[in-house]
């Protein structure tokens, strides 16, 4: 395993699994009226809303900072709780 292997030198290993995240991606789907399909995902999510690109920055941001350093082979969901349901 990946972070077993890099521990010895103060690596951490850990993954980020965001949710649906309005990207202009998303957006290009929403404009071509798939919008029946992100209603029922945002209904979904306990917080109610899509994902924002800063909700998984900030993530990503926490898990390089030194307040971090003792968190190693996690995944993180990002995704307002819609996992849990």
């Amino acid at each position: 395993m990946l972070a077993k292997e890099v521990a010895p030198r103060g690596i951490t290993v850990n993954t980020i699994s965001p949710g649906v995240v309005e990207t202009d991606m998303m957006q290009e789907t929403m404009s071509n009226g798939e919008n029946d399909v992100l209603a029922p995902l945002v209904d979904m999510t306990p917080l109610g809303r899509l994902g924002q690109p800063q909700d998984i920055a900030d993530a990503v941001a926490f898990l390089v900072e030194p307040d971090a350093r003792w968190v190693t082979r996690q995944n993180f969901p990002v995704d307002g709780g819609i996992i849990s349901r």
